[in-house]
């Protein structure tokens, strides 16, 4: 990923995830567009098959972050 698109990102989430009274709203909105950024992409796969890509990709920075 580009160092532009990760600068972005960073700035974007600091935004949205701020304790506040709407931050789950404001942390499931982000999740929701990946996740039709991901279907808009990937439209060959099925719903499953999304979810199961989904998943692995979360593991894998929660393993990454753990071992930090």
């Amino acid at each position: 990923m580009k160092k532009i698109h990760i600068l972005l990102l960073k700035w974007i989430c600091k935004k949205l995830v701020k304790q506040s009274s709407i931050h789950k709203t404001n942390i499931a909105s982000y999740f929701q567009i990946m996740r039709e950024a991901v279907e808009n992409e990937f439209t060959e796969d099925n719903k499953p098959t999304l979810d199961s890509f989904m998943q692995e990709c979360f593991d894998s920075t929660t393993n990454q972050i753990k071992t930090k």
